[in-house]
């Protein structure tokens, strides 16, 4: 994939994972923050390909 769509969608998760635990108020968004990367390349790369078999 292209570098910079890949860092994008990361980012993306990054901020859905602050507003998420802005919105429920409690909790710390260090851990999704931490792996935005790595779920990112886990859907892209692994899971979307078991998903078209």
């Amino acid at each position: 994939m292209n570098k910079k769509i890949d860092q994008q969608a990361a980012d993306n998760i990054r901020a859905l994972a602050v507003a998420m635990v802005e919105k429920a108020n409690s909790g710390h968004p260090g851990g999704p923050m931490g792996g935005a990367d790595f779920m990112h390349i886990l859907y892209s790369e692994f899971l979307i390909s078991i998903l078209q078999i």
